[in-house]
């Protein structure tokens, strides 16, 4: 074959591409990435006192991203973070996620098998 490789994948299927964008005007959990990517990507709005929970699988791995607002992250029900627009946390080994917003608040939250990530 006489093709790149970067003109003979999406001839094969190879190249999948899924856009979206970060809707600010859309309340709650919003799944953003495409449903078979490995890596589950969400955008979350959050009003003020508004909580938003997660079960967490025991082989996955979550980070948060505070796009803007103040959230305070409860793991676990013990382990508290405070986290304000630019701050991120990566969380491993938890079994449930509670963020509730000290103010109103837009995070991305991403969720993945760390058995197959790493």
């Amino acid at each position: 074959l006489s093709l790149p490789l970067a003109e003979l994948l999406p001839r094969l299927g190879g190249h999948h591409v899924h856009q979206d964008r970060l809707d600010e005007s859309s309340a709650g959990h919003r799944r953003v990435s495409h449903p078979e990517l490995l890596l589950e990507v969400s955008s979350v709005n959050l009003d003020t006192e508004e909580v938003h929970s997660m079960g967490v699988e025991a082989t996955e791995d979550i980070f948060i991203y505070v796009r803007q607002g103040t959230v305070m992250a409860l793991i676990d029900g013990m382990d508290r973070h405070l986290l304000h627009q630019g701050d991120a946390v990566d969380i491993g080994q938890a079994s449930k996620v509670e963020i509730t917003a000290q103010a109103s608040s837009r995070l991305i939250v991403c969720r993945g098998d760390h058995r197959v990530i790493r």
